[in-house]
């Protein structure tokens, strides 16, 4: 609740004064200016002002600590901003490896928005990067069952009960609709294949049939059918190795040494990966 968000946010204590300072100097560089921006034009800013210009300093400049200082502002500012509540929480997650407080955030956000998908999407990745997955589950199912097409929970569900259920069926039905709903996603079509190829199911006709009335949006999804028709499963895995951008040290040995390890590989991929759906 507030509590905890109160005590991450250090709501008793003065910002940094480096950090205003910092801030100020990007702010006026956004604005045009060549100096800072001045004392009174920052006064100004109210919350959606700050957080407009957080996501645009988080999101498109890659600004992380001056973007942190204006989340900050804004929450302070305002402590029920939802979106700066979730978009700060991606921020820590991401940039400073700090899961624990990214899930205080969230559930903080949940408790104000108890009908968001997109809240309960981002608590349940925190649940899961945690390894706290029995509870990341039901916030998946809470997400879908507060909006039942939310494509984020679609791909990353799917993927999690791929890799931690039994009920491989469920999740075939979540791979299927995200490729419906987003036939352009390839990398959702390359884990759905290799999941199912792991568990001797063939899903290529049925991926195939519904990228076929797609037309063009379906086009580079047929084309990694028809290139992995003609590969066999260590070419695969070495495709997933450079997929996941890293190195592996006995690749000859990859298709030979059992699902788990090759699942272990696929997991890297998903949670390194994930969704980028900001609020």
């Amino acid at each position: 609740g507030w509590n905890q968000t109160a005590e991450l946010l250090g709501y008793n204590r003065a910002l940094d004064d480096s950090s205003v300072q910092e801030l100020a100097i990007k702010l006026g560089q956004l604005a045009g200016n060549n100096s800072e921006l001045s004392l009174k034009e920052r006064s100004q800013l109210d919350q959606d002002d700050l957080f407009r210009l957080a996501k645009n300093l988080h999101i498109n400049k890659d600004e992380h600590r001056a973007a942190e200082t204006l989340y900050r502002m804004c929450i302070r500012e305002n402590p029920r901003h939802v979106g700066a509540l979730c978009n700060y929480g991606v921020l820590l997650e991401k940039f400073k490896r700090d899961a624990t407080s990214s899930e205080s955030l969230y559930r903080f956000a949940r408790e104000i928005d108890p009908s968001s998908a997109a809240v309960k999407h981002r608590l349940a990745q925190s649940l899961h990067v945690q390894d706290k997955n029995e509870e990341a589950e039901r916030m998946f199912e809470e997400a879908l069952a507060a909006d039942e097409n939310f494509l984020p929970t679609l791909k990353q569900y799917a993927s999690f009960l791929a890799l931690r259920s039994s009920n491989f069926s469920r999740a075939e039905k979540m791979f299927l609709r995200a490729i419906e709903k987003d036939p352009r996603d390839v990398k959702v079509v390359f884990q759905f294949l290799m999941f199912a190829s792991m568990r001797g199911i063939s899903v290529v006709d049925r991926i195939r049939s519904i990228l076929v009335k797609k037309g063009d949006e379906g086009s580079a999804a047929i084309e990694l059918l028809d290139t992995l028709a003609s590969t066999n499963s260590l070419q695969i895995f070495d495709m997933l190795d450079l997929v996941q951008n890293s190195t592996t040290d006995d690749k000859a040995g990859m298709a030979v040494q059992g699902p788990d390890r090759q699942l272990r590989m696929l997991e890297r991929v998903i949670m390194k990966e994930g969704e980028d759906g900001r609020g």
